[in-house]
């Protein structure tokens, strides 16, 4: 470039004038908004398909988290009522399996029978013993004065061993042992009857559960009112079987 050229291109005004021209800058223009254009396109491809599916997602999250929450409840009362259930069976299970049959009860006390009578065999005998039987409900008599001392609650040496005899039978027995006491009505001091059969019936009961060995849970003492007393029973001992 010469001389002559640098001195042509001073005397233009404006040498941005030359170096950008009108038509130069409408294509920035073009090209800025083409550019703009393709990232608005680009970035509406791209996200909006993704925005789309975070909706979708988003709203079968809910309706799955409601149906969710609903199954959860359904089935934490269906588990109560099915607990419930069950305890109310296992009830009526235990029921069934402590009480058994009128016939079964039967034939267990007609075993019992059958067995005190062979283990009390040398005490049976009128004053003695006397074994008797009602259905389910077995009884055994003791009268006075072989076997309980007449004026007193103390069993004589015979009628501890023939209680522990007839406990030894009963150890094994699933029964209940009630050793019912009786005496005779005192004139004049009617105390004293209520006292005599309730020592009676506690001693009995003391020495069968303690010395002879039946499970005390099973064994209680009860006492009936005063009467007249015959055969002279002093002490009744009531096995039912269970």
């Amino acid at each position: 470039m010469g001389k002559k050229d640098w001195q042509n291109l001073d005397s233009n005004a404006d040498f941005s004038a030359v170096a950008l021209t009108p038509n130069r800058g409408r294509g920035w223009r073009i090209l800025s908004g083409v550019l703009f254009v393709a990232s608005a396109t680009f970035a509406a491809a791209y996200y909006l398909p993704l925005y789309r599916a975070h909706a979708s997602l988003s709203r079968e999250y809910r309706t799955l988290s409601t149906e969710s929450t609903t199954q959860h409840k359904q089935l934490t009362e269906t588990l109560d009522t099915l607990k419930q259930v069950s305890a109310e069976r296992d009830h009526l299970n235990q029921i069934a399996a402590s009480k058994k049959s009128g016939d079964a009860l039967v034939h267990d006390a007609e075993k019992l029978e059958h067995d005190v009578q062979a283990a009390l065999k040398k005490y049976l005998g009128k004053g003695k013993v006397q074994i008797s039987r009602d259905k389910e409900k077995l009884r055994v008599s003791l009268s006075a004065p072989a076997l309980v001392h007449a004026t007193t609650g103390e069993l004589t040496n015979t009628g501890k061993k023939m209680l522990c005899q007839l406990g030894g039978e009963l150890k094994s027995a699933n029964a209940h042992v009630a050793i019912q006491g009786y005496a005779e009505p005192v004139a004049g001091n009617p105390a004293a009857a209520w006292k005599l059969a309730a020592v009676r019936a506690a001693v009995a009961t003391q020495l069968v559960s303690e010395t002879c060995g039946v499970d005390p849970h099973r064994v209680e003492a009860v006492v009936h009112e005063p009467t007249q007393i015959a055969d002279d029973n002093l002490l009744v001992v009531e096995i039912t079987p269970q």
